[in-house]
């Protein structure tokens, strides 16, 4: 009996077995194919990754300013959130100010100390010993070049010190003093004003 029963389960086992073959050699062929796809992307985007990085004025006048527009509208959100989080007699508008003047300061000097006289410098020798030496790895590794980048320890400095650790702290005291969520009395200083409804003209 239970020999017959073992016998009918592998049997089940078996035909299920075909049943699926067909539709994971399918999917199989889809996964591998959109792997295939999807690594052929990967380095097409990494060759032009590799490409715009070879050109410092890029990093001026496209990769500064959209770093600069997603972190600081990311900081402003997370200062905006932590200020209803954190109860009145423990927020500090001094670390938040510390906060947006240092990643502001940081990141012109890393454009206007670092970035912008490498694109200039880089632009001046691709116009006199042409773009293809302008771009090669014996330039960019170069002397000047690598003084020049070691001009941006201060304003990484600025940024990270005077920039992330206010928010950081911020952070910490919102997650230690969390004001009450539910409160029927209102503060004295809001950050909205409420108007009243205007009655319905006849």
């Amino acid at each position: 009996m239970k020999r017959r029963e073992q016998d009918r389960r592998m049997l089940a086992i078996e035909e299920m077995e075909r049943e699926l073959a067909g539709p994971l050699r399918h999917f199989q062929g889809a996964v591998t194919a959109m792997a295939e796809r999807e690594l052929a992307r990967t380095r097409r985007a990494a060759l032009s990754t590799e490409k715009a990085s070879g050109w410092r004025l890029a990093w001026v006048y496209a990769w500064a300013p959209a770093g600069l527009l997603v972190l600081l509208m990311a900081v402003g959100l997370a200062i905006f959130c932590l200020r209803y989080m954190i109860p009145q007699d423990r927020w500090s508008d001094r670390a938040a100010k510390i906060s947006f003047w240092s990643l502001n300061i940081g990141l012109a000097w890393m454009c206007f100390a670092s970035l912008f006289p490498l694109g200039i410098i880089q632009l001046y020798h691709s116009v006199r010993y042409g773009y293809y030496d302008a771009r090669t790895l014996q330039y960019l590794t170069g002397h000047l070049n690598a003084l020049i980048e070691w001009l941006r320890l201060p304003g990484d400095t600025l940024f990270i010190v005077g920039g992330v650790l206010p928010v950081v702290y911020l952070a910490w005291l919102g997650v230690r003093h969390v004001a009450p969520r539910i409160t029927t009395q209102k503060p004295e200083e809001s950050l909205y004003t409420e108007i009243a409804e205007m009655p319905e003209v006849k």
